[in-house]
């Protein structure tokens, strides 16, 4: 009897354990199913697959949201400075400008050039070029220059007040002069763009040659040993400090008197 209590107690150990197995395969196996409807729900909700549902949340995220581009506002040009071509300003010669400009949006620039003449403004010029006939020495010159673009104008650019100096005289006379009884006489002319009195000298020359000092008349009697090739170096020289000069050579001989440049 207790060989078969003992068979009946292991009997129903083995169906214990063998139905404890079987509950949970069962519940392991509900599981995956309950997983994978759920997957398949997910998915089939949007009539798309997993891959593709993940594409567009992907899509979502990385969409960047809407553009607007800011316009720049213009920027004017600049005038950074003013040069002259001829410095110092004279006399009988133009006024040529040339300006620096700066324009940082790569615009097209045009400048309105105001000269100045002694605190006058010169109405009729308005580009870079100030004639000859609208200053004289002792003026004073200013520039003032004003860029501007499609969208604006930019601020005025004054130059630095030049002065207007001494203009030099020039000698425009050649010296070939006439020799006529044994005497030679040349006369010296003299332009002054100023207008300036100017006084004559030899710098150089042979002995007994003499000039006027008022009128530049040249005249020399060359002595009988006076023979050969004599330089004669003449200065034309203004009231302000100008001069102007002229070389040249004299060749004297029997019958001659000739000059040689």
């Amino acid at each position: 009897m207790r060989r078969i209590a003992n068979v009946l107690l292991i009997s129903c150990l083995l169906f214990t354990c063998s139905a404890v197995n079987c509950l949970t395969a069962e519940n392991d196996e509900s599981i995956d199913e309950s997983g994978e409807e759920e997957v398949s729900v997910l998915g089939e909700e949007e009539g798309v697959s997993d891959d593709e549902f993940l594409e567009d949340e992907g899509e979502e995220e990385n969409t960047p949201g809407p553009f607007f581009r800011e316009e720049q506002e213009n920027r004017l040009p600049v005038v950074t400075g003013i040069e002259f071509d001829t410095v110092p300003i004279r006399t009988g010669q133009d006024i040529k400008a040339n300006v620096a400009v700066v324009d940082a949006d790569g615009d097209a620039v045009s400048l309105d050039y105001a000269w100045t003449v002694n605190g006058q403004q010169i109405n009729d010029i308005t580009d870079e070029v100030l004639p000859a006939g609208f200053f004289k020495k002792g003026d004073q010159i200013l520039l003032e220059v004003t860029p501007s673009d499609d969208d604006g104008e930019g601020d005025a650019y004054p130059s630095a007040v030049v002065p207007v100096v001494n203009a030099l005289p020039a000698i425009v006379s050649s010296p070939e002069g006439n020799f006529e009884e044994g005497t030679y006489t040349y006369q010296v002319q003299v332009e002054d763009p100023d207008e300036d009195a100017i006084e004559y000298e030899i710098e150089e020359g042979p002995q007994g040659l003499s000039i006027n000092r008022d009128t530049g008349l040249i005249t020399w009697a060359p002595a009988d040993n006076q023979t050969g090739l004599f330089k004669v170096v003449v200065l034309a020289n203004d009231s302000d400090g100008g001069f102007a000069k002229q070389e040249f050579t004299l060749e004297v001989g029997p019958g001659l008197g000739q000059p040689v440049q």
